[in-house]
């Protein structure tokens, strides 16, 4: 059975590109981050310029399984300020600011506040949804199991592909956890509520024991996102 990887930034994706979407049934656009809103919608909402709209594309219409991956907010929001995400984008009209990890979290967190990516302030996994909040997107893996949950979506879907050994391009920094104050999480947690309900997580990590999710039936009202 043919599956449909969408990238989300700073969940692993790289590696999944690299590892598994060579095979004949892994497939993504050529797009790094595409998405499944409208390019009217974007432009209303983002000054990003993506260049993939998946719900233009046949092949991704007619695939039957479409999949993702989900990282905890904390851990994600940790990964993407360190690492300048986006900073490289032409695309990107206002850059990510020469900031320390916790003002970059005020910003994030401040309604008020401009952000280069305003939908991805707006949600942090905006991408899997369409422009009325439906989720086009079958299955969600966690991320800090991230083999397990390859192993269980090869299965379930008839694929007989081995999970690589190779781990993920982490970079050497502390553990999330070290970089967040009281303050911190109290924002974080007030800021993405949202994400964190829909998925499961916590300042600790993820509360479930399903290494795979089935998140066809999600739900996300845009008029509430601020």
């Amino acid at each position: 059975m043919k599956l449909y990887f969408i990238h989300i930034p700073k969940t692993g994706g790289t590696f999944i590109q690299k590892e598994y979407c060579n095979k004949n049934n892994i497939i993504k656009h050529i797009g790094e981050h595409p998405s499944c809103l409208s390019k009217e919608f974007i432009e209303k909402n983002c000054n990003y310029k993506w260049d993939t709209y998946l719900l233009n594309s046949d092949l991704f219409l007619s695939c039957p399984i479409k999949f993702t991956v989900i990282r905890n907010p904390f851990d994600l929001l940790k990964s993407y300020f360190l690492s300048r995400w986006g900073d490289w984008d032409a695309g990107i009209k206002i850059k990510l600011p020469n900031k320390n990890f916790k003002e970059l979290i005020i910003d994030y967190c401040e309604p008020s506040s401009e952000w280069h990516l305003p939908l991805m302030k707006k949600f942090l996994y905006n991408q899997i949804f369409d422009d009325n909040g439906n989720c086009h997107c079958d299955y969600a893996i966690i991320y800090d199991n991230l083999n397990q949950g390859l192993d269980e979506l090869f299965k379930k879907t008839n694929n007989n592909y081995k999970c690589s050994k190779k781990k993920l391009n982490c970079s050497n920094t502390k553990n999330y956890k070290e970089y967040y104050d009281d303050e911190m999480v109290n924002m974080v947690n007030k800021k993405c509520k949202r994400e964190l309900e829909m998925f499961n997580f916590d300042f600790n990590g993820y509360k479930g024991s399903n290494y795979l999710i089935n998140i066809k039936h999600l739900k996300l009202d845009w008029n509430t996102l601020v």
